[in-house]
């Protein structure tokens, strides 16, 4: 996607936002950096708290935009669902959909707990928070998601199995429910990145 001509032809500056999970760090950031000097309001999430409200305040200070942070463990459930009410005020024209963690082990070796916020973060919360804001986009006939998966979903890694399957879902998902949104004029992009430097 040609974003900066895509922002020059759909995005209001003034009324339409960029909401980023995962934005302290990474990928997230590297966007966040990108999408606050196209001047774009910006919602930030991340379970980062001390650190995601500081980029606010810094990007906040260095361009003529709002950076609002939204401190969030997207590994429990009940404040991925309380994401609904804090988001409605916002008019949500492009996602970046990015918030993911990993780690390395033998599958049988990781303990169930690990496992299950693993995929509550890569799978579940990615598509909750999909869910919640696709139909204001709906409504406005015009949006944008970029959903970040891995390039592991074409190679699967041994040690790495559960993040590769919860990686494989982000892209799957997003591929089906692009077509779904295709009439609403809403863009996807799947972005399967290789290595990257990132926390994890």
């Amino acid at each position: 996607m040609d974003y900066k001509h895509w922002l020059a032809n759909n995005f209001d500056k003034s009324t339409d936002w960029v909401f980023i999970t995962g934005a302290s760090s990474g990928i997230g950031l590297s966007f966040l950096k990108i999408l606050a000097a196209e001047k774009c309001n910006c919602l930030i999430l991340s379970n980062e708290g001390p650190e995601l409200k500081k980029i606010a305040r810094d990007l906040s200070k260095a361009h003529p935009i709002k950076v609002v942070p939204i401190v969030c463990d997207l590994a429990k459930i009940d404040e991925v669902l309380g994401l609904k009410e804090q988001l409605k005020t916002y008019r949500i024209k492009f996602l970046i959909n990015n918030a993911a963690f990993g780690y390395k082990g033998d599958f049988l070796g990781s303990s169930a707990e690990s496992i299950a916020d693993l995929v509550t973060v890569n799978a579940t919360a990615y598509t909750l928070i999909t869910h919640t804001v696709l139909p204001q986009m709906r409504e406005m006939n015009c949006g944008a998601v970029i959903s970040v998966s891995s390039l592991n979903i074409a190679t699967p890694i041994p040690k790495s199995a559960v993040y590769t399957a919860t990686k494989f879902y982000d892209w799957a998902l997003s591929l089906a429910v692009a077509f779904e949104n295709a009439k609403y004029n809403i863009v996807f992009q799947a972005l399967l990145p290789g290595t990257t430097i990132t926390p994890f």
